[in-house]
């Protein structure tokens, strides 16, 4: 998110180029303003995994921006990229991951911050739910769940090729897993 073209092509382009060096699977979503990304979040949220932002724009600068994501439950890595210098504390506000400074920051500097975010993402792509049941405990790994049954207030859960039972209500789980892309398509299902 860069309201000044040359750079948000530049950076584009960096981008694309790190991505094909690493093999790593990257589609780009461009935004010319806060405004615009904030828009639009709503829409693409489950897919961003890192955003870029200027913080010198027009209208809603980054800062902002990012607290406004925040507050939407945005859990995306942040890494401001800009020429401003002094805003730099204000990035802890809003938990950001970096702080590079365009012009002065060095391709190969931006090439291990670019790493290194993608192994945060990727980290955070393995969230776990702890599940107990009949004294038993699974750490399920949420990208691997397949669906929830209920039947006579014992949850199944299928992953993988098992499956697993506990005590707990739909609702309840329903609740935890919603903001994780899970959908109730029956009053027994989830």
């Amino acid at each position: 998110c860069d309201d000044t073209p040359v750079q948000l092509e530049y950076y584009t382009d960096v981008l694309r180029s790190l991505a094909k060096k690493y093999a790593i699977k990257l589609e780009l979503l461009t935004y010319s303003s806060g405004t615009e990304l904030l828009f639009h979040y709503e829409e693409q949220k489950e897919f961003i995994d890192i955003i870029f932002l200027d913080i010198q724009m027009p209208g809603v600068d980054g800062i902002e921006t990012a607290k406004k994501l925040r507050e939407m439950g945005c859990k995306s890595e942040f890494i401001f990229l800009t020429v401003s210098k002094e805003h730099f504390l204000h990035a802890f506000d809003v938990r950001a991951f970096n702080y590079i400074i365009k012009n002065e920051t060095s391709r190969t500097r931006f090439e291990e911050v670019f790493v290194r975010v993608i192994e945060a993402a990727n980290e955070k792509e393995q969230e776990f739910i702890l599940l107990t049941g009949g004294g038993a405990y699974r750490n399920v790994p949420v990208k691997r769940i397949l669906y929830f049954e209920v039947q006579n207030r014992i949850i199944t859960v299928y992953y993988d090729e098992e499956q697993f039972e506990f005590f707990s209500s739909i609702g309840k789980l329903e609740n935890q897993l919603t903001p994780r892309g899970f959908l109730r398509v029956h009053r027994a299902y989830l």
